[in-house]
């Protein structure tokens, strides 16, 4: 596999083949944090390039209603960012995994303590869309010496000298 998801993604689009990321939110199943390894191993087995894992949060501000609703699910089966955290631990996968979290579960975690709890783990990424690309600098000293990139987000209104930086 390679180390990280830049490379992944980069030996995919070399070899011409199609890059599928889908997202599921840990904890939404009828298991719980239970079945997040098994939803991994499915998602493995079907060839995915990498899988964008949520944390749930109780105040999702930019997420839609679907993302919304499955996150009070996970929240509603008991998942914090803890367990989550200790799950990921647990799981081995070929699959690059990206994190998905607000600001906040972040903050209150501990932002080192969270790069460094999983920094052995298949997590190769991290989302963080609450945070402001100013702000980048607050995190991004902690995934220096990891192999988890800092992944930002642009929409189709995103300016292109936003977009260079």
């Amino acid at each position: 596999m390679p180390k990280t998801l830049t490379e992944k993604l980069t030996t995919l689009k070399a070899a011409k083949k199609g890059i599928f990321v889908p997202y599921i939110m840990a904890g939404d199943h009828a298991k719980g944090l239970d079945g997040l390894a098994e939803t991994i191993h499915f998602l493995e087995d079907l060839g995915v390039s990498a899988i964008e894992v949520g944390v749930p949060f109780s105040d999702p501000v930019a997420d839609g209603p679907v993302i919304e609703e499955a996150g009070l699910r996970s929240l509603a089966h008991g998942t914090s960012t803890q367990a989550l955290v200790e799950t990921l631990k647990t799981i081995e996968t070929e699959v690059p995994l990206v994190i998905m979290t607000y600001f906040n579960p972040l903050f209150q975690y501990g932002v080192e303590k969270f790069v460094k709890d999983l920094s052995d783990t298949a997590v190769k990424g991290l989302i963080i869309p609450d945070l402001p690309h100013e702000h980048a600098n607050f995190v991004e000293p902690f995934l220096a010496n990891t192999d988890i990139a800092l992944i930002s987000l642009v929409s189709l209104t995103t300016g292109i000298e936003r977009q260079k930086n």
